[in-house]
């Protein structure tokens, strides 16, 4: 007798390093099923909250896509980047001086509520049929179309101001042809110190394992915002085995593993760089060293936003230009970080994962209605139900297995997606 396939939800706090598609290959092998996605990607250098559908739960992940986020990103003004995070390439390196709190609130007022924004070029986005990535890897320059999204909130944290390397760009430059660059932080003289909240160095995620990690083609896509295809990738896990042609998108950090900045950072995985030392590390011939400004950035945002533009617009709303060093979601809806299951330890160790049924996660983002046995049979088939429903709405079995969603039409409730038949 076969076994029946599995069917639920695993909450996954993604670790540093590794690809959205990544976690979703390793727990094809650690649950042996194949049918497997997630609901918005996460980039490498991002960590936090990653739900991923089991079997036929793959169906309702657009309801989790839907939902609003909550991010903590870590944004250093004063450099822009081709890709609008650290593992681009520096187009621009005018500096943050003397950038203050009150500067960025100024700037922040203009970026809350419904605003238009410009997704990153190097998106997931189709702009004549192809992904914005793949046309920036060939070295074009795809334009994007504003969109509207909405900031219900955005948090300006304590600057932190330092110096960072990077080739000699001009100050004037503005984005063009990239230019080669890195930006490991160094403390500016007489900085105040951020009070010790970080985890020891030991607790930190490693940078050198971001920096070997490949990225998919999935990387470059909006946080939050795709679906993953569910097809299984040549590899689970982390690997330094590919060369830059066959990856460039890989996590470089550009230097960021050198920042000597970590210890007064607020804890923020994916945030913090790697202490070499307490001192700043000397410039090195070529170089210059560019005052920036590091901010952390608190936004509870719609689906499809893009926190990467943000930091960008941002940093142009100054005028000093920015990118992002580090990224967290904390939270999908009613989901958090914090109810996730499985993180590193449990993707490494080959154990049984606990998968969450359809009716406990689901129950959290629609209203539910219990039905007898002759309606769930009836639902099994696809059929209408005679009920009022004011919108979508988890159906659930006697047994108090999720059964479908559905939702209202023509007087009846009518199925919008079955996940069990028969």
């Amino acid at each position: 007798m076969s076994q029946a396939p599995l069917v639920g939800f695993v909450l996954v706090d993604k670790p540093l390093g590794w690809t959205s598609h990544q976690v979703v290959g390793r727990l094809r092998r650690l649950l042996g099923q194949r049918q497997i996605g997630h609901a918005g990607t996460l980039d490498p250098l991002a960590t936090g909250l990653l739900v991923c559908g089991v079997g036929s739960a793959t169906r309702l992940l657009g309801h989790v896509m839907g939902e609003d986020k909550t991010y903590i990103a870590q944004a250093r003004f004063g450099i822009e980047t081709t890709t609008d995070d650290a593992a681009g390439q520096v187009v621009a390196a005018a500096g943050a001086a003397g950038l203050t709190v009150a500067d960025l609130e100024r700037a922040a007022a203009g970026f809350r509520g419904d605003i238009e924004q410009t997704p990153s070029a190097v998106s997931a986005i189709k702009v004549d049929g192809r992904r914005a990535y793949d046309l920036v890897r060939q070295g074009q320059r795809p334009v994007l179309q504003a969109r509207p999204v909405h900031i219900a909130r955005l948090v300006i944290g304590r600057p932190r101001p330092g110096t960072a390397p990077v080739d000699a760009v001009p100050e004037a430059d503005q984005p063009g042809a990239p230019t080669a660059g890195g930006a490991g932080i160094a403390p500016e003289a007489g900085a105040e110190p951020v009070a010790a909240e970080t985890p020891a160095l030991s607790e930190r995620p490693s940078f050198e394992a971001a920096k070997s990690s490949i990225v998919s083609s999935e990387r470059l896509s909006a946080e939050g915002t795709e679906l993953s295809s569910g097809r299984a990738g040549a590899s689970d896990a982390p690997s330094s085995g590919r060369s830059l042609s066959e990856g460039a998108e890989a996590v470089l950090l550009s230097g960021l593993a050198k920042s000597s900045l970590s210890s007064e950072r607020p804890a923020v995985e994916g945030a913090e760089s790697a202490v070499v030392s307490g001192q700043a590390e000397p410039a090195i011939a070529g170089t210059r060293a560019v005052p920036v400004v590091d901010v952390e950035l608190t936004v509870d945002c719609s689906a499809g936003t893009y926190i990467r533009a943000l930091a960008r617009d941002l940093g142009r709303a100054v005028g000093a230009g920015a990118h992002l060093i580090g990224l967290r979601r904390t939270r999908s809806g009613p989901l958090t970080v914090d109810q996730a299951t499985v993180g590193l330890a449990e993707l490494e160790a080959g154990r049984p994962l606990p998968l969450l049924p359809v009716a406990d996660l689901m129950g959290r983002l629609l209203p539910t209605v219990t039905v007898d046995q002759a309606a769930a049979r009836r639902v099994g088939h696809g059929q209408a139900l005679d009920l009022a429903l004011d919108g979508p709405t988890l159906i659930v079995g006697p047994d108090g297995l999720g059964l479908a969603v559905y939702v209202p039409r023509d007087g009846l409730a009518r199925p919008q997606t079955v996940l069990a038949t028969g």
